[in-house]
């Protein structure tokens, strides 16, 4: 696994969606192949989050949907990721937390996280 990858991880388990999407950004620049939208799947992830932090539900919800479009062709594993964990919990998260006009404040909930294995 690429060290970007597993810093990407490490900051998207902690709720660092913004640094985590800077990070897996440059390893995305660089790759080809269906790698590249497995890591563009995973931005996109992260950077719903981001949206959702800052009360953007539309721009939110539209990331929420492209990513899980891009994962779900890699569930339920790819690249030593469990895609099909996480795809569970971010569409569990948003059908339960995401609504219109409806502050959602990220640190006093469980977000979803990446496993790995």
């Amino acid at each position: 696994m690429d060290p970007r990858l597993e810093e990407f991880i490490q900051l998207f388990n902690s709720k660092e969606f913004f640094e985590a999407h800077e990070v897996l950004e440059a390893l995305w620049l660089e790759t080809e192949g269906e790698e590249k939208d497995f890591y563009k799947g995973l931005i996109q992830c992260a950077v719903a989050f981001v949206h959702l932090d800052r009360n953007n539900f539309r721009g939110a919800t539209k990331l929420y949907k492209t990513a899980c479009g891009y994962l779900n062709r890699y569930a339920p594993n790819y690249g030593g990721v469990n895609i099909q964990d996480l795809l569970d919990g971010f569409e569990g998260f948003f059908a339960q937390h995401v609504r219109e006009n409806h502050p959602v404040d990220l640190d006093a909930l469980d977000t979803p996280t990446i496993v790995t294995g």
